[in-house]
């Protein structure tokens, strides 16, 4: 990887100026810096918070599914039932409340049994009759005929899957994107580019526009080349004339934007630029 970054090529003598030397050396880069330009882009970020809360949704589904499958279906008994409770759960599925419904009934040899159901819907009230269809062999596993044994389908559960995958897929190329504007920013060089274009995203940071910039620099090899970066903080990259670009000198393609990067990230490479220029 280091090989990659370290390709010598003449000083440019234009408007575009740049560093022989690299920014920094590697050894002197804080981790804390390192880990904030990994979880700097949008795609990690998003892929953060899709991963934990939608982990988190998930684990308490699985916490309040039942996996013990209850062994009725409409070939089962059935016997006339009592509710004797009906409960509002915290649960909602397309916007209709969750009821916990509990009941009784006695199986063909008139043994009493007690059970609980769920439903998104209330129509009966307690000391209603229902029809209760249950296990001939174990009574105790029954369910009001059309309700369910547990307060989430199991297909819920497929759905909330998406969002933890999809978070793990974004993080993952996220990161990938990091570590590889780390490696720019450990063996990379320093031009500064001006101002093209800029163009909006369809992404938005509270509520504001995440805009894409687009820099012109000319690399050491003599030849322009574009760095881009996405921010919502678009005062940063318009309140100068020349932006600092830091690029790969094996891949001028490779740039990073520093007033992109977190702010701890821009003071850190401002100050280390500065001492280059200097």
């Amino acid at each position: 990887m280091k090989n990659r970054f370290k390709s010598k090529y003449s000083a440019s003598r234009n408007r575009f100026t740049s560093s022989e030397a690299t920014i920094v050396k590697e050894n002197t880069i804080p981790v804390f810096i390192k880990i904030a330009v990994m979880f700097s882009d949008i795609m990690a970020t998003i892929g953060l918070v899709f991963t934990l809360f939608g982990g988190i949704f998930l684990f308490v589904m699985l916490v309040s599914v039942q996996f013990n499958t209850i062994s009725v279906s409409d070939n089962s008994p059935s016997v006339n039932g009592e509710i004797t409770d009906i409960i509002p759960t915290n649960t909602y599925i397309n916007n209709n409340q969750v009821f916990e419904y509990h009941y009784k009934f006695k199986n063909k040899e008139g043994i009493q049994y007690s059970g609980i159901s769920f439903a998104s819907h209330r129509y009966d009230r307690p000391g209603d009759n229902v029809a209760v269809r249950y296990n001939e062999i174990n009574p105790e596993e029954s369910v009001i005929a059309g309700m369910e044994t547990e307060q989430f389908p199991k297909w819920v559960l497929l759905f909330l899957l998406i969002f933890p995958v999809a978070g793990i897929t974004m993080l993952y190329f996220g990161i990938k994107k990091g570590i590889r504007n780390v490696n720019i920013l450990k063996f990379g060089k320093v031009a500064f580019g001006t101002y093209s274009r800029k163009e909006a995203t369809n992404v938005s940071i509270n509520k504001q526009a995440v805009y894409k910039f687009y820099f012109d620099f000319i690399a050491t090899d003599g030849n322009l080349y574009t760095a881009t970066g996405n921010t919502h903080k678009t005062y940063l990259l318009e309140d100068e004339g020349k932006e600092p670009v830091i690029y790969n000198s094996g891949n001028p393609e490779e740039a990073v934007l520093v007033d992109t990067l977190p702010k701890s990230v821009r003071r850190f490479f401002k100050k280390e630029i500065d001492k280059k220029v200097k």
